[in-house]
């Protein structure tokens, strides 16, 4: 099973400079998934009544056990929570385990992949010699190769593909059907439209290379670079070299520049507008935006080039001489000494924007233009807009010590390393759930006016070391580990995850743990 690491890196920033703070005492302590009630400014006092009501019935249900005579290679956990796959080897040989139904004996088992609906698992395996992908316990056709994590599905789950190589020559298999043979395929950026519609890869022929979509080969080109659809899947955009130059691709329109970033084409999120970052000749950075371009740049920030969700704002960020700038709606910020890549978010409502910037050796959030107070560290991607877009949370680390900030209200949570905050709501705003993710030992409980905050002690009744789900106030049994896999939003409305511990004799046993509300 994965050790957990014994410190937390705060931020990749775009400075390249990497913050680390180690952790006291986060040795062989555990991770406990906290499910934390926040009571927003909205919620009525009736609404707070009902909640605290709340009975949860913590359910088992027996997914696997593995004997202590056997290996364990892979695992992987469905999107939805509800499934395990793990694969397993005695004296040699391999199984491949489905929640606790065992089947055929392989020489060797990789690439395990579940469908986004949960539906559907993948693996490839080698029996007599030979490589062969498995679809739900079906085998198919067996190739001399195939391309390590090169297996994709659509995103409606209804397609599959992956990449073989028999003989000298590199091929898609799309459904079962194999595709044109190439001297090379791209083994990143195979991928199908947001509609399930369409398969686009790279490939590479005779010294040259181009795009396949659907079979069919686009615009001649030199190189690789970053691909992406519209939302509604009208539209494909790429970034790929043409001898001294780059092309900007839209729809097999292409447009030369000096120097294209590796943001690549953005759509917005009705697939309407686009924007990229590009170099004409001889001049330095400019952001397109449809058919508008901005000032010069020295550089744009990765991830930091971004529509709100109306699809009607536009904010980036990056780097003019020493200064960074973040410029939204084509109205600059302040100057400071960097802005942290990928931490530029919108609210849900397009209202408000974010981002975590460097002043000196301090690191700061502004929101809307006001900045929030200086702490050693931000957490990487842990800025969160709450649904309604009302608040703002997010963690910082000051004095080794990790902060949960929430609307500019601080928790210090002692020895404690948090890694990631997602919201969740009723769907009314009445009431706003937060899921935290805690690593490390806290001996107390934190109660504050706005949000509840539960951080379990690990230390009482022999569960040091355990795992708990906690749900208002309520705690589950101890377990010794969890699994997650999937969005917050999958554990939100299931209010469920893997669990598994040890029976005494070192044989592993993994259940579906699910909090569910008594029957009337």
């Amino acid at each position: 099973m994965p050790q957990l690491h014994e410190k937390l890196r705060l931020s990749r920033i775009t400075t390249m400079k990497c913050i680390d703070f180690k952790l006291r005492g986060f040795a062989r302590q555990a991770v406990a998934l906290i499910f934390c009630l926040l009571a927003s400014s909205l919620s009525s006092n009736a609404a707070e009544q009902e909640a605290a009501k709340s009975t949860y019935v913590f359910k088992e249900t027996p997914l696997a056990k593995i004997p202590s005579s056997a290996q364990s290679g892979e695992l992987k956990v469905s999107p939805d929570n509800q499934h395990i796959a793990v694969a397993l080897q005695r004296n040699g040989v391999w199984s491949m385990c489905r929640d606790g139904v065992e089947a055929r004996e392989y020489e060797e088992i990789r690439d395990l992949l579940w469908s986004p609906d949960s539906q559907h698992l993948s693996f490839v395996c080698r029996k007599s010699g030979r490589l062969r992908v498995v679809m739900d316990g079906k085998e198919g056709q067996v190739y001399k190769e195939i391309a390590n994590g090169c297996q994709v599905f659509s995103p409606n789950s209804e397609h599959f593909a992956y990449i073989v190589r028999d003989n000298s020559k590199w091929i898609v298999v799309r459904d079962g059907k194999e595709g044109k043979e190439y001297d090379h395929i791209g083994k990143t950026g195979m991928f199908f439209s947001p509609d399930s519609q369409h398969l686009v890869y790279a490939v590479l022929q005779h010294q040259e290379a181009c795009m396949v979509m659907d079979g069919k080969e686009l615009l001649k080109n030199d190189g690789m670079g970053p691909i992406s659809f519209s939302s509604d899947s009208k539209h494909l955009g790429y970034v790929v070299p043409a001898g001294e130059r780059w092309w900007v691709v839209l729809d097999e329109k292409q447009r030369e520049f000096h120097s294209v970033q590796t943001n690549g084409v953005i759509f917005s999120p009705d697939g309407q507008r686009l924007a990229f970052c590009a170099a004409p000749l001889n001049d330095k950075f400019r952001v397109y935006v449809d058919d508008k371009e901005s000032t010069n740049w020295d550089f744009i920030g990765l991830g930091l080039l971004k529509f709100s969700p109306d699809s009607r704002r536009i904010a980036f960020a990056g780097r003019k001489g020493s200064e960074w700038f973040a410029e939204i709606d084509g109205v600059e910020s302040k100057a400071y000494d960097g802005i942290m890549s990928e931490s530029l978010v919108f609210s849900s409502n397009s209202q408000h924007v974010a981002f975590a910037a460097l002043r000196g050796k301090k690191w700061l959030v502004v929101q809307d233009g006001r900045e929030g107070k200086e702490y050693d560290g931000i957490v990487a991607q842990s800025l969160a807009f709450s649904p309604d877009s009302q608040h703002l949370a997010y963690f910082a680390g000051r004095d080794g010590k990790i902060t949960f900030v929430f609307d500019s209200k601080e928790t210090e949570l002692s020895a404690v390393g948090s890694q990631k905050i997602a919201f969740s709501s009723d769907g009314q705003g009445s009431q706003l759930s937060c899921c935290v993710r805690i690593i490390g030992l806290q001996s107390q409980r934190l109660f504050q006016m706005e949000y509840r905050l539960i951080v379990s002690s690990f230390s009482d009744q022999g569960r040091s070391g355990k795992f708990l789900l906690v749900l208002g106030n309520q705690e589950s049994q101890p377990y010794d580990q969890f699994m997650l896999s999937g969005t917050d939003a999958n554990i939100f409305k299931s209010r469920s995850v893997i669990a598994s511990r040890t029976d005494g004799k070192g044989n592993y046993e993994f259940m579906r743990l699910t909090a569910e509300l008594p029957h009337p």
